[in-house]
């Protein structure tokens, strides 16, 4: 039977040294004084006590912890060591850390992956970025690549997708030069004021006449029911789309006319709460 819960994790309290709660089977949480929690798997494999490093939580879920657990006891079964298997997929990952398509690859996988917005940021990178320095070695790229793919997207009509790119580009370096792959990240020398021009403000609160524009036009556009009540809470909670995409009945307190955003849904990760002053249930269920 499997001993943890969510709610049994979040009430573990970091001790003077470090001890472990077990799930079953060989997962357990080790909770250090630190307050840091990881999950480990411990198991014997021809005679031999192995042990694998899950993640961390939450960076790792209960559940996605115990579905790795069972990719894992997997491979003990058939007489494979996954920490060995991990070592030698990390020695690979070295080797293809040089280029900036191997480095592309991790950056997503590591950095992007966990962050509401990873798919536009993703697309930045892969058809921006790597189709021009994808080949390049880590140590050849220059502030002049960086700025030639800047001023590339700039002269096509599109500076605030400059704008964004460059962001990606300063990421991805300041990601090879936290790993030591590079000492300098050639992005951090672009100006972006210089190479792209200074960012004109696009904020203008939206006129009681053109909410009620907004509002009517929802109601005649083409589209699906679940399509206008999302225009509506979009409007009424000021949310990201992506926020909203991703909601749960189990966020919402409809009794305080509430909506908790859980923090791996939030763009800039921490968990925030929406307000919808007066009930809601009429966009939602109707």
């Amino acid at each position: 039977m499997s001993a943890l819960t969510d709610t049994t994790i979040r009430n573990l309290k970091p001790r003077a040294t470090a001890y472990q709660v077990a799930d079953g089977r060989g997962l357990v949480l080790e909770v250090r004084p630190t307050g840091q929690k990881a999950w480990l798997y411990r198991y014997r494999l021809f005679g031999r006590v192995e042990k694998l490093s899950i993640g961390t939580y939450s960076d790792v879920s209960l559940a996605e912890a115990r579905d790795r657990h069972f990719e894992a006891r997997k491979l003990v079964a058939a007489g494979k060591s996954p920490s060995q298997l991990k070592q030698a997929e990390k020695h690979r990952l070295s080797d293809e850390l040089q280029t900036v398509r191997g480095l592309a690859k991790a950056y997503i996988a590591d950095h992007l992956a966990p962050l509401a917005s990873a798919s536009r940021s993703r697309d930045y990178v892969e058809n921006e970025v790597l189709p021009t320095i994808g080949g390049k070695f880590l140590h050849e790229v220059t502030p002049s690549d960086c700025i030639a793919i800047v001023e590339c997207i700039k002269q096509r009509g599109a500076p605030s997708v400059a704008r964004k790119v460059l962001e990606q580009l300063r990421s991805l370096f300041a990601y090879a030069v936290d790993r030591c792959l590079i000492t300098i990240n050639p992005a951090a020398q672009v100006r972006a004021a210089k190479i792209i021009g200074v960012q004109t403000s696009r904020s203008r609160l939206l006129r009681a006449d053109e909410i009620r524009r907004f509002l009517t036009a929802a109601e005649t556009f083409p589209t699906s029911q679940s399509n206008r009540i999302a225009f509506k809470l979009i409007l009424l909670t000021l949310c990201r789309k992506g926020e909203l995409v991703k909601a749960r009945w189990e966020h919402v307190d409809f009794d305080r006319a509430e909506w908790h955003i859980p923090t791996v849904n939030a763009k800039n990760r921490q968990e925030h709460m929406s307000i919808c002053h007066g009930r809601c249930e009429h966009f939602l269920l109707n």
